[in-house]
């Protein structure tokens, strides 16, 4: 369920937003993996990566009133 302030905004812009930290998401969770495969990355690098994933999800859920714990809840990340 969409929160009410959000649900006051014309679709067009709730999807241009929900697009945005999709992507902001994907981009995130891309670079901690390649992050993570990169002996050079600093433990403080990974944390400021995931915190930054934690941030547009929790902003996301705020909007949507989902409860996506994760990217993979968002089809981000599967392995084929």
């Amino acid at each position: 369920m969409l929160s009410d302030s959000f649900r006051r905004l014309p679709s067009y812009v709730q999807q241009g937003v929900l697009d945005y930290l999709d992507e902001e998401i994907r981009i995130g969770f891309q670079k901690s993996e390649d992050a993570a495969a990169d002996e050079k990355t600093t433990p403080e690098g990974a944390r400021q990566l995931a915190d930054g994933i934690v941030r547009s999800l929790a902003l996301r859920n705020s909007f949507t009133g989902e409860s996506v714990s994760s990217p993979r809840d968002l089809g981000i990340g599967k392995r084929q």
